[in-house]
């Protein structure tokens, strides 16, 4: 059986990653290196020692994003379409391959992670939300519904960006204990504007 040549598939996905339009100011990969990054963090808060399961958890956060190159809607099936020839060129096993699509699929809005992993590489995606760098990634995120026209005003994006701090929740303990606070402060903040 083949080993999974991660480092290849990185520097892959980042070149593909770096040919994504400059409209994508926050689905890009600088958000996607700082997934991983969360990913690989919350995995060793969670517990998670197993070789396998961390290979798995960062191709599946280096991956999450990757259908950006061919869809804004729906990337999260774009994305496992495009991974899959670019896992089996790289070593992966069709049951990688499987639970790599399933993490993929499990961010989607609102995110359902069936396992451990997916829950962590859910709350690694949305870490940001409960950091002290909270603002300015929201302002590109911002910048981008505007230049795809899912928002038409700031007014809009407060409502929702309000709505959607709310409603969130994370998965893991570690990602609450570790950003549920900021985040409430952030509400907080964010109401009385």
């Amino acid at each position: 059986m083949p080993t999974p040549q991660y480092n290849l598939l990185y520097d892959d996905t980042v070149e593909i990653l770096s040919g994504l339009p400059p409209s994508l100011s926050y689905h890009n990969l600088s958000h996607t290196l700082d997934v991983v990054k969360a990913a690989q963090a919350l995995a060793v808060f969670e517990g998670i020692t197993n070789a396998n399961d961390l290979l798995l958890l960062r191709t599946a956060a280096l991956l999450h994003d990757v259908g950006f190159v061919n869809a804004y809607q729906a990337h999260e099936k774009a994305g496992c379409l495009l991974a899959e020839p670019l896992l089996k060129t790289h070593g992966y096993t069709p049951d990688h391959i499987q639970s790599i699509q399933r993490m993929i699929m499990a961010t989607v809005i609102p995110q359902k992670p069936p396992d451990k992993l997916s829950a962590i590489l859910c709350d690694a995606d949305l870490d940001y939300l409960g950091r002290p760098d909270f603002f300015s990634i929201a302002f590109r995120l911002k910048k981008e519904w505007l230049n795809h026209n899912i928002i038409s005003t700031p007014e809009e994006w407060e409502r929702r960006q309000l709505a959607f701090l709310k409603g969130h929740t994370y998965f893991t303990a570690s990602a609450a204990q570790r950003r549920e606070a900021q985040k409430q402060k952030y509400i907080e903040e964010l109401s009385h504007r």
